[in-house]
């Protein structure tokens, strides 16, 4: 671990803490049957420069037995990582459960040193967390969003990191409370975590009313209706007029009779454009001035043109 400093004292600590950590590393105590291995596993992982995976075993290792030393070694680990409220939470851990049977190693005070003097030059700011009712506060449990589920702590004060970060504190018995903090510089906070105050919630403004725009529909029905009968003058001009002219001008009876068919059909299909094409035209100009008039009530229009005539169709409700 390198920390950038002109002071020989804090290169001496560094120097000292680097070799403590191999010590310790090199050095485990079987507490118990698989919490060594842990253990033992969490320290060969480290010295590879897997954190990870080393806080994963001793974590293993305190679920089966709690011990100071998990802790210490935890925070160590984190204080390598550089997550520096993390190793602040596990050296508080470290130095609660210590006792006569399970001292604080040796090696913690280099480590809470180079903590130190690393949170005095790390974009960090101390955060003050408080529990209201204060009887409650010694047994809630506070999490912050960027730790690890499973790493809960009592009420204190953190230095956390630029960023928002949601802090949850929870209780037997009661609902959780949750507080947003968004760091953006080193000045020091305070947050309440409070299970007694009840958010009143904030009546949502009523929805602005939407006025209904005046419908195309008619204007694109008279549309349609003026294309179909542009249509069908050009079917009668360019189809319909010069099978008439033939069947005029026709003495064979056997094509006279072929014409007179044909004649018939173009006749049906123009007198039906001109039929159709109007009456589209017309329902436009009624439903410009009469149903679209409310816009919220819009009819279907459709129509459609058939070998033997044309028809228009509108369906609307009320």
């Amino acid at each position: 671990m390198t920390v950038r400093s002109h002071g020989p004292g804090t290169i001496a600590i560094v120097r000292s803490l680097g070799g403590v950590i191999i010590t310790c590393l090199a050095s485990a105590t079987v507490f118990a049957d698989g919490t060594g291995e842990r253990v033992a596993k969490g320290e060969d992982l480290a010295k590879q420069g897997k954190w990870t995976e080393a806080i994963e075993n001793f974590k293993a290792a305190d679920k089966l037995e709690q011990r100071a030393k998990h802790a210490c070694l935890i925070a160590l680990t984190y204080i390598r990582r550089e997550l520096w409220p993390q190793a602040e939470v596990f050296l508080t851990v470290c130095h609660e459960r210590a006792n006569a049977g399970d001292p604080v190693p040796d090696w913690v005070p280099l480590a809470e040193q180079q903590l130190k003097e690393r949170l005095a030059k790390a974009r960090v700011a101390p955060v003050q967390i408080t529990v209201k009712p204060e009887a409650l506060a010694s047994q809630a449990a506070i999490a912050v969003s960027s730790f690890e589920p499973d790493e809960l702590f009592a009420p204190r004060t953190i230095h956390l990191a630029r960023g928002t970060h949601l802090i949850t504190a929870t209780l037997p018995g009661r609902e959780p409370t949750q507080v947003t903090i968004e760091i953006t510089d080193a000045a020091p906070r305070e947050i309440v975590l409070d299970f007694d105050f009840k958010q009143t919630p904030i009546p949502s403004a009523p929805a602005p009313a939407r006025t209904a725009k005046a419908s195309k529909l008619p204007l694109i029905v008279m549309a349609a209706g003026g294309a179909i009968l542009l249509g069908g003058a050009g079917y009668h001009v360019l189809v319909f007029k010069g099978t008439r002219d033939d069947l005029a001008s026709e003495n064979d009876p056997a094509k006279y009779d072929e014409l007179a068919d044909e004649f018939d059909s173009q006749r049906t299909t123009t007198i039906a454009l001109y039929g159709v094409g109007a009456a589209v035209l017309a329902t436009g100009a009624v439903l410009r001035y009469t149903l679209f008039k409310n816009p919220e009530r819009a009819p279907r229009v459709g129509a459609g043109v058939t070998r033997g005539g044309g028809m228009v169709v509108m369906e609307w409700s009320r």
